[in-house]
Order: C-alpha cells, then structure tokens, then sequence
C-alpha cells in the first residue's frame, strides 16, 4: 500500500483559509446590546452562585444544562455572598441575550441581562 502525496492548487488554499476566516468570524462575534426583543426568558431554582472569570457571577440553575453569567457582576456592585443569600433555593426568572453565534448550544455559557426574584429586578441591563 503506498500514499501519493498530491499538492494542494492555489483555489483550493485559497478557498480553505477563506472557510477558517469565517469559521473564526462566527466564533468570536461580540453579542448584541441587551433588548428585550433579543433575549430569552429561563426560570428555575438557583442551584448555586460563584465566581467567574474577570469579575463575573455565574448562576446555576437546577435542572438546566447551562450555566448562567453576569458579566462583571461585581463590577456594577454585586456581590456573590449578597446573590447567594438572596438566591440559592429560590425560583428566579433569567433574561440572556440570544446569542448569534451557530457554534452555541444549549448547555454553553449564557450572558444574563436580567435576573428577577420575587417579582422585583435584581439584576438589569436593560
């Protein structure tokens, strides 16, 4: 069994490195600013709320798959002892914005830009 090596013709590099520019396009596209046209609604209980990276919050809630931030929470002076003691246990309603990237999923990370608890804004970007 031999190999024959083939070289690649000019359109053929041309048209691969064209294909890794948009796949990295839509990889990295920044997400839109929060409406609440662009955002959709997640309610359960919070199963837990720790530190993400570069100051940002991230609730999990029970039974979901993904996992919820707020981007640098603690900046906008949130806190994660304050969201925990207010939060764990309770049934709360998350707005994320859609994302647009195809390469997201279901159980990927999703930007919160809203979270309510017991009929009152928490948290709001809107």
């Amino acid at each position: 069994m031999s190999f024959r090596y083939t070289s690649l013709k000019k359109p053929e590099i041309l048209f691969i490195i064209v294909g890794l520019v948009v796949f990295a396009f839509l990889l990295v596209q920044p997400l839109p600013p929060a409406t609440m046209e662009n955002c959709v609604k997640h309610e359960g209980a919070v199963e837990s709320v720790s530190d993400g990276q570069s100051g940002d919050i991230v609730i999990r809630l029970k039974n979901h798959k993904a996992s919820y931030y707020i981007n640098r929470g603690e900046e906008s002076g949130l806190t994660v002892s304050k969201l925990e003691a207010l939060l764990v246990n309770k049934h709360v309603e998350l707005l994320t914005i859609k994302n647009p990237s195809p390469l997201s999923g279901p159980t990927s990370s999703q930007h919160i830009a809203q979270v309510k608890f017991d009929d009152s804004v928490v948290y709001s970007e809107l």
